[in-house]
């Protein structure tokens, strides 16, 4: 309201001695300086505060409105709501100048609004301090009108206070859960998980289909379930992990690639570093513990499962496929050569396929390995014009390994296959005195 702002004008005037004029010139400057983002008042607020004049905000004049009665227009208003869903916090330029917003959907019993908030308030989500499933109250924000919707946002002289005493029944409650490593699955969309950073990559520019480039960068990371690879995409590829680090991820996807299956965290998602999580992941280790099994106890869904059977079989399948990093077509071995078959480029990424079954007398499995696994057997130099089969069959047939691994159900067998993450051969002095720890088990029951 104008008179809020006279009233802070006034203030400054007392304070510093400044004319009215002056004062008023470098609210036209602020409310300039953010794009017409700030009212009155909360550029007379913003200017107060740089001149160091201490405006104490007048609670009386707030009023608690439900979201259902919010116009465009009002100010100085204070609802209570439930934080239902938080978008991932974005950077904005305007007339030279560069800041961040980060929008959410708020909720009470009369319905939702969006929620704006800019610059200083956006390190609240940045650093995990705002929550979706959180109750927070609003102090002293105004709405404006935003693609015909009314629009709740934050100022200088606003304020967020978050699980306030008040009475939280009638709030509607957030979809989303936490989901743990273990009840990870293909496809799923909105997941929300935390983990602890147990190793990291270096980023890496990919460039896409249409010519345009993008940052990714992955790591692995651990809860008490099991690990997963995690895949940063764009704006949230720069934020600065580190091993140890507790990370929380909200708005997440899943896709099962050649390693298992990887969380994606794209345009929609968010990653917050969370600090005040450290303690509950102290005793997370780096390395998840490998589980034994026979053929028989296989499931589908198992993780870091470790089989040891004798290769009864090596299936006769393309061995090798390749991938053009310029434009991401499909390319084949001409001339001696890798070469794309849509731009021509040479700049190809060449995966190596080897299937084979493995019986360890309790049943058999298809096992599949990809990339560094399968060139154990072919060898690292994946020519096409030599039969990679014959080679695998006179490496393999007949051979006793361990695959460590995890199982998924084959679409097109519609059966189970053991996807290899560690192909090598048994330690046979630790495969006897397991053996014999087995018979001893067998003879006390």
């Amino acid at each position: 309201m104008i008179a809020d702002a006279d009233k802070i004008i006034k203030k400054i005037v007392e304070s510093t001695g400044m004319s009215e004029e002056e004062v008023r010139k470098r609210i036209r400057e602020k409310i300039k300086a953010f794009a017409g983002l700030l009212t009155e008042a909360g550029a007379a607020y913003a200017v107060a505060k740089e001149l160091g004049v201490d405006i104490d905000v007048e609670r009386e004049l707030s009023q608690r409105v439900k979201i259902s009665d919010l116009k465009p227009g009002m100010e100085r208003v204070d609802v209570v709501a439930r934080i239902l869903r938080i978008f991932p916090p974005r950077v904005f330029k305007k007339d030279g100048r560069t800041g961040k917003y980060c929008r959410m959907i708020i909720g009470d019993e009369t319905g939702t609004i969006r929620l704006t908030l800019w610059n200083r308030d956006v390190a609240l989500v940045e650093h995990g301090k705002l929550e979706s499933g959180q109750v927070i109250e609003i102090l002293n924000g105004y709405v404006r009108e935003y693609n015909g919707e009314p629009v709740l946002t934050l100022s200088f002289d606003s304020r967020i206070i978050v699980n306030p005493d008040v009475d939280t029944s009638k709030l509607p409650e957030a979809k989303n859960v936490l989901v743990k490593v273990k009840d990870l699955l293909p496809d799923m969309q909105d997941v929300d998980l935390i983990v602890k950073v147990v190793r990291v990559f270096p980023p890496k520019v990919i460039k896409r289909s249409d010519g345009t480039e993008t940052t990714m960068r992955a790591f692995i990371g651990a809860d008490e379930t099991g690990s997963v690879r995690i895949v940063l995409w764009d704006e949230r590829a720069k934020v600065d992990l580190k091993e140890g680090d507790v990370i929380k991820i909200s708005s997440g996807y899943t896709r099962e690639g050649v390693s298992g299956i990887n969380v994606h965290v794209g345009r929609m998602g968010i990653v917050q570093i969370r600090d005040d999580l450290k303690e509950q992941f102290s005793d997370i280790t780096v390395t998840p513990q490998k589980e034994r099994k026979h053929v028989a106890e296989l499931e589908e869904g198992n993780k870091f499962v470790e089989v040891r059977g004798t290769v009864v079989q090596v299936y006769s399948i393309n061995p090798v496929t390749a991938v053009c990093n310029s434009c991401g077509a499909k390319a084949e071995w001409k001339d001696g050569r890798w070469v794309c078959t849509e731009c021509g480029s040479e700049d190809v990424r060449v995966v190596p396929i080897l299937s084979f079954e493995l019986d360890d007398g309790t049943g058999s499995i298809r096992v599949i390995a990809f990339d560094r696994q399968a060139e154990k057997v072919y060898g690292e130099k994946i020519n096409p014009d030599i039969d990679l089969h014959e080679i695998a069959e006179k490496k393999l047939l007949g051979e006793e390994i361990v695959v460590s691994g995890y199982v998924r159900r084959n679409k097109y067998f519609d059966s189970l296959e053991l996807v290899a993450k560690v192909l090598r051969e048994p330690n046979w002095d630790y495969e006897v005195q397991r053996m014999l720890s087995e018979v001893k088990s067998l003879l006390e029951e």
